[in-house]
């Protein structure tokens, strides 16, 4: 779904792949509210939410993911304290950050 006009209506759709371990939702226009029908995929391995609205909100829902071993929240707003808390959380997930990509001039 990278660089789609998929947004928080779209991602609906997931919830009817039942065995979905992957899912790239890099550029699209997802954020937070969007981004908790994933309570319905616990088994989601890979997360990519690069370019996206998503914010510390999100941070419970993803600690929440005990299947995930790859999150991408490059050039999100999640802030280190949040991945903190994930890596924290989650000490089996690569997690993929940089706390300056959430800076305006780099987003998007």
């Amino acid at each position: 779904m990278v660089r789609t006009r998929t947004g928080n209506a779209g991602i609906e759709a997931l919830v009817a792949l039942k065995s979905l371990a992957a899912i790239n939702l890099d550029y699209t226009t997802v954020d937070d509210k969007g981004i908790e029908i994933l309570k319905r995929l616990p088994q989601v391995r890979e997360l990519s939410v690069d370019s996206t609205e998503i914010t510390d909100n999100s941070v419970p829902l993803f600690k929440s993911m005990a299947n995930l071993k790859n999150l991408n929240l490059y050039h999100t707003l999640v802030t280190e304290k949040g991945v903190q808390e994930l890596k924290s959380a989650l000490v089996s997930c690569n997690i993929i950050f940089d706390r300056d990509s959430a800076m305006p001039s780099r987003r998007r």
